[in-house]
């Protein structure tokens, strides 16, 4: 029998979309992926690609799930259809640049970014343009220079951080601020007044007014896959289990083992008042915080 893995999800108004990856019998992962729409029915409707989802975001103002995979394409799931689009500007695409390695909602407007500091924004239906990176992309042709993730406040101030500990800040003009770290970052996220962003053997950074520092937990070792902003929380997502932060900034265990057979937290998404977590062969969620329960996906 095939297993089915579930790497990653975002949340919707009223539930989910969720990556499927296949497994076959042979032990051999399909290529391509499966999308369940699992918005709280009790059987999911989905369709699949040849291509891989590498990151996914939701935008409520149209209702639309955007995936995006590496090489440029963009599926758009909408209740009255779906329609793929390609990030493929004339010059500088992740042709040449590589691939692709997230795809975010920032304001209403949507941006995607990866190797080589590539930025784009969706600039009209089917229409991705590079954004303000001209002098910031890297053309060296480096194997381990890029962005693997983008924040923002929505007006017009943008935060990109990616290898070796590299964070860029725009606010009129891209400036490389001094990064306390040389690990590769995964994941920023503006979480109330500030942005945190996190990556591999437990590393965590705070933005503060004189710059960027390390927020101290030296026993903490786990890789942070993903951040998520839930209940006045900041959750760090790993494939160990799930952290949160406490007031104080000090790191705790959030425990899912009353609740949930879900250990492998590598991906997370808060929306419509209800934090999901995906790993492995497991999808969790929590309304609380406190309280949760495993998502019959499939």
């Amino acid at each position: 029998m095939p297993r089915f893995l579930f790497p990653s999800g975002v949340a919707t108004e009223t539930g989910a979309y969720v990556v499927v990856q296949v497994i076959g019998d042979d032990g051999s992962m399909i290529d391509g992926n499966l999308f369940a729409d699992y918005r709280m029915k009790p059987e999911p409707e989905g369709f699949g690609t040849d291509w891989r989802a590498v990151s996914l975001c939701y935008r409520p103002s149209e209702d639309v799930v955007y995936a995006a995979g590496e090489n440029g394409e963009v599926a758009r799931i909408a209740q009255t259809g779906n329609l793929e689009e390609f990030i493929a500007p004339a010059e500088n695409g992740p042709g040449l640049q590589g691939p692709i390695r997230e795809i975010r909602l920032i304001g209403d407007d949507l941006y995607a970014t990866g190797m080589g500091r590539q930025v784009y924004r969706r600039i009209g239906e089917g229409r991705w343009d590079h954004f303000l990176d001209d002098g910031l992309l890297d053309a060296s042709e480096r194997a381990a220079v890029g962005f693997t993730s983008i924040a923002g406040d929505g007006q017009g101030f943008f935060i990109a951080v990616g290898y070796q500990g590299e964070i860029w800040e725009f606010d009129g003009a891209w400036r490389q601020p001094d990064s306390p770290t040389n690990v590769l970052l995964n994941r920023v996220l503006r979480h109330g007044a500030k942005y945190y962003a996190a990556g591999q053997v437990g590393t965590l950074l705070c933005r503060e007014a004189e710059g960027w520092r390390v927020v101290d937990a030296p026993s903490f070792q786990h890789d942070i896959w993903d951040l998520a902003s839930f209940r006045g929380y900041l959750y760090l997502g790993t494939s160990e289990g799930l952290f949160r932060t406490s007031d104080g900034e000090e790191i705790e265990s959030v425990d899912l083992t009353g609740f949930t057979r879900q250990v492998h937290c590598a991906k997370l998404s808060a929306g419509a008042e209800r934090l999901w977590c995906f790993g492995a062969e497991i999808v969790s969620t929590t309304v609380d915080g406190i309280r949760w329960q495993e998502e019959a996906i499939l």
